[in-house]
């Protein structure tokens, strides 16, 4: 199985970071492109077993008082996964 859409981020921002980086880079990056496949072997009438590949990335980029400030965030999990169906 494969996916693909428009992902966000929810962990929270920290306390005390600096306003610029907090309104200008942060906030652009709790929201992203998400991709993920998976593999299963049926394991019953309902189940699975298999393996899941997930990648979420964003991008944000700003010039605040003439410096250049880009960042690239990139988050890859490979793992076991557990499926349920109905079907």
């Amino acid at each position: 199985m494969a996916s693909a859409g428009y992902a966000w981020r929810t962990a929270k921002i920290p306390s005390g970071t600096a306003y610029y980086l907090k309104k200008i880079i942060f906030e652009k990056l709790t929201s992203g492109f998400n991709f993920d496949i998976s593999a299963y072997h049926r394991i019953g009438p309902n189940m699975g077993l298999g393996l899941k590949f997930n990648r979420y990335s964003a991008s944000a980029q700003t010039s605040p008082a003439g410096v250049y400030l880009s960042t690239k965030d990139r988050i890859i999990f490979i793992g076991p996964s557990f499926l349920y169906s109905n079907f």
